[in-house]
């Protein structure tokens, strides 16, 4: 299985608050492991949970396995089994700072070829 690790940010200022540095992430015809872990010199918050943009729908399942949410990691295995053009896997990352919660808004694309 490969691995893509993508490194998350949070900004209260920006709009959106939450952004991943790899914001466009191709994830080719094989089995992933995407990890979502703090960009260099973030602290002070949480992982909270990942769905698609609505906010309260779940990532598809499959290609998607169900999210393992840690304080430090969000981690979901995709095993894109189709053709060379998946379309796009949209989501939002959610980090809280106590109980207030930030939201993302980038998406995975997935395409075959990688």
């Amino acid at each position: 299985m490969r691995t893509k690790t993508l490194h998350v940010r949070l900004d209260t200022a920006a709009t959106p608050p939450v952004t991943v540095v790899e914001d466009t992430q191709p994830v080719g015809k094989h089995r992933y492991e995407l990890q979502w872990v703090p960009d260099a010199g973030q602290s002070g918050w949480v992982f909270a949970d990942i769905k698609e943009p609505d906010q309260v729908t779940p990532l598809p399942n499959p290609p998607f396995s169900t999210p393992a949410i840690s304080n430090l990691q969000i981690t979901v295995t995709d095993d894109n089994k189709g053709d060379d053009d998946h379309g796009h896997f949209q989501y939002s990352i959610c980090v809280k700072v106590g109980s207030t919660a930030y939201w993302s808004d980038p998406e995975i694309i997935n395409r075959g070829g990688n």
